[in-house]
Formats: structure tokens, sequence, C-alpha cells
């Protein structure tokens, strides 16, 4: 374990990490997208955010102008998401109505 958490739960040794450290730092809100990662964190009552989480709310504090060009540069680094959150993400930022 890492400070209490199981690193076999989750698939990168890292994750635990962060997690563990968030855990030490009353408060903290952690920024990790994978879902199991994410899943342990909030079961240890540590504050959770995503990508997609923290490119909304930069748009809704004027830091962006709009989400979407934002996500297709992540997607064309690789990064991969369900269309779902995606779509999730434009509405809660106002750039698509919710279908």
């Amino acid at each position: 374990t890492v400070t209490g958490v199981q690193t076999c739960a989750l698939p990168i040794c890292g994750e635990a990490e962060a997690i563990a450290l968030a855990r030490r730092a009353p408060g903290a809100l952690l920024l990790i997208d994978d879902k199991r990662g994410r899943v342990v964190a909030q079961r240890l009552g540590v504050r959770v955010r995503g990508t997609l989480g923290v490119l909304v709310r930069a748009k809704r504090a004027g830091i962006i102008a709009a989400v979407a060009p934002c996500l297709e540069t992540l997607a064309s680094n690789g990064f991969r998401v369900s269309r779902e959150l995606v779509a999730a993400a434009l509405v809660a930022a106002g750039e698509r109505h919710d279908d």
C-alpha cells in the first residue's frame, strides 16, 4: 500500500501516490481522469475533478473562450474520453443543447 491506498487496485502506481498525497493535504482537489482511480479517491474522501471538469470551469470563469477546441486538441494528442462525457461537458459549458 501507499499510505493506505492499495496500489494493486489502480492501474498505475502514480495514481495511488497522487491519491495518497491528496489525502495528506486537507481540502486538496485531485485532478484525475482514470475512472477506477477516481472511485478509489472518492471512497477515501478525496475531492476529485477530471480534465473535462477543469475545462468547463475554465470557460465559466472566462479563462478560455470555448471547451470544444480544447477537446479537439486533446483528442488529436491521444486523450481518450467517451462521447457521452464529451457531450455532457459541452452541454455543461453551454456549447451544445441536451438532446
